[in-house]
């Protein structure tokens, strides 16, 4: 599966290779980990045994997008969305 293949290159990019066997076992995909919410991803990767350093390194590494060559700008924080009330 594509998304298996670069949850192995992101680990052994960030050399958390230790932790694949583990992460295959609980069936947690590349799309899976990178959809979960932040704090979440790090306490689970914590149960499955992961250092918070780990935990952090991995989760940054989900948040890139594969095969950037430059990291890319972080977009600008959301603005308040106001709707105008009706007339």
């Amino acid at each position: 599966k594509m998304s298996d293949r670069l949850l192995a290159r992101l680990l052994s990019e960030l050399q958390l290779d230790h932790h694949r066997s583990l992460l295959e076992e609980e069936e947690l995909t590349f799309s899976l980990l990178a959809s979960m919410r932040a704090d979440l991803l790090v306490d689970s990767l914590a149960e499955l045994g992961f250092t918070p350093a780990e935990a952090l390194r991995l989760q940054e590494g989900l948040a890139r997008p594969p095969h950037s060559a430059a990291p890319s700008p972080p977009d600008p924080p959301p603005s308040p969305i106001t709707l105008d009330p009706p007339p």
